[in-house]
């Protein structure tokens, strides 16, 4: 790869794209970073950017900053909740921190070493037209009109995530293949805010009460479906976007252990029915709402209400999910009863909704294009700049499974570490991380998935 770059844009503020910025900028990779969020452009969005509280597994030796080991001294450590997964002992640098913590960490970092050579603004807008990208960024400073002719971007990182915005969305790289595990509905809540008594079991993606990011993390379970198309078209109803053309997996179809047999015969409850059915139109109804708030999804104590409408023993097994939450004691017979006794605690519980959980990833990550930045104010345009530039992904938007291994920030941090420290070429990370992370498998069962988990976490942390 080149020596040296004059500037690397980076699309997306999150831990990885962050982390890219830091591994350029501390390697020398480029003169310049400049990092373009959506989140970025007024303060209630970056509230939204700098609140991310979800707690993620990661590994020491790959979050690599060298400057902050007081943090690792402070990160929970001999986490072996998962008792399937036999081999969990060994790695023993295996630590957990909430997003929010990764992001403020890696900036600090940034801005106390690299604050001359590092700027963060925000993108209003991404297209393409006559194959040239347009992207507009949004400044509201004045000053920062000739840092921005100096930049001279040579290389744009995507680094959006699971949507692969620019790579995938704009560019238009196809996916090589994208296989399909099925649904999940996601159920968090803030443990240390909760106000019942009973003292319960920090399960494994927690964090720990006894470290400082216990008031940063939030508990959660999550409750599973095979992939089905007449799931799928239920789902496409309710205003989800479902990718017919994937290849599905029937992971999990027959799968008797107790984190995925309650969804399941919700849904074909479901998609039993006529679409004129009165309980039909109320599950659109309850789809849809949680996808209208996207990330917050709704509160427990409103998807109970739902659920207790159906009057479905189908319905009631997931309303007892979200009561056992709060007291253990709980059974299927009284899911509705004394509701308003636990009321406050409910409405913190959060239910989200992942349609299609995928694994995916690009077919190149190197291709030359051309792009306008174009720079402006509430006010007025300031700035207009085309360049011809490389383009690469990095992390998830590169190659992504939404299955849960826990290494998604992992895969992240070594593409870019891989590709900004060791400086290798782009298409090369890229094959290097399918043929270890997402190799088709030749038999598709509960055992093939986690072994194949289990030997990508080793092959990470070897590098």
């Amino acid at each position: 790869m080149n020596n040296r770059y004059k500037t690397v844009v980076i699309l997306g503020a999150g831990p990885i794209g962050l982390f890219s910025a830091f591994k350029i900028l501390e390697n020398n990779f480029a003169e310049n970073v400049l990092i373009l969020d959506k989140r970025l452009i007024s303060a209630h969005t970056l509230k939204g950017w700098a609140e991310r509280s979800m707690v993620v597994q990661f590994h020491r030796k790959l979050f690599s900053l060298s400057h902050i080991p007081e943090i690792m001294q402070n990160c929970p450590h001999g986490v072996l909740k998962e008792d399937y997964e036999d081999n969990r002992r060994k790695y023993s640098d295996l630590d957990h921190m909430s997003i929010k913590n990764i992001q403020s960490t890696i900036l600090e970092n940034i801005e106390k070493d690299y604050k001359d050579r590092f700027f963060m603004m925000g993108l209003k807008d991404i297209s393409t037209n006559n194959d040239i990208i347009s992207i507009s960024i949004f400044s509201d400073e004045n000053k920062n009109n000739h840092i921005l002719r100096n930049l001279k971007p040579e290389l744009i990182v995507d680094a959006t995530g699971y949507h692969s915005v620019l790579m995938n969305k704009t560019i238009g790289i196809h996916f090589e293949s994208e296989y399909e595990y099925g649904s999940a509905l996601k159920i968090t809540w803030p443990e240390h805010e909760m106000n019942h008594i009973e003292n319960k079991e920090t399960e494994f993606h927690d964090c720990h009460e006894n470290t400082i990011f216990f008031s940063e993390g939030n508990s959660s379970v999550a409750e599973f479906s095979y992939p089905s198309d007449k799931f799928s078209k239920f789902f496409e109803e309710c205003g989800y976007s479902i990718n017919h053309m994937s290849i599905k997996l029937p992971f999990l179809k027959f799968d008797k252990t107790p984190f995925s047999i309650k969804l399941p015969p919700f849904l074909e409850k479901i998609t039993s029915l006529k679409k004129d059915h009165f309980l039909y139109k109320r599950a659109i109804e309850l789809f849809n709402t949680i996808r209208k708030n996207k990330l917050i999804g709704i509160n427990g104590l409103e998807f109970i209400h739902y659920l207790q409408g159906f009057n479905w023993s189908e319905a009631d097994n997931l309303a007892l999910v979200i009561r056992k939450i709060i007291d253990k004691r709980v059974t299927v017979e009284n899911a509705y009863a004394n509701l308003e006794e636990n009321c406050l605690d409910l409405t913190k519980i959060r239910i989200t909704f992942v349609p299609s959980r995928a694994e995916r990833w690009l077919s190149t990550n190197k291709v030359t294009t051309k792009i306008n930045l174009i720079f402006s104010n509430d006010n007025d345009t300031l700035l207009n700049q085309a360049c011809s530039v490389t383009a690469c992904a990095v992390g998830d938007s590169l190659a992504s499974t939404d299955f849960r291994h826990g290494l998604g920030i992992n895969r992240g941090f070594h593409t870019a570490t891989r590709l900004f420290q060791d400086k290798l070429d782009l298409e090369l990370v890229r094959l290097e991380l399918i043929k270890n992370s997402y190799s088709t498998l030749d038999v598709i069962s509960d055992n093939s998935i986690f072994n194949r988990a289990i030997s990508c976490r080793d092959w990470l942390i070897l590098q």
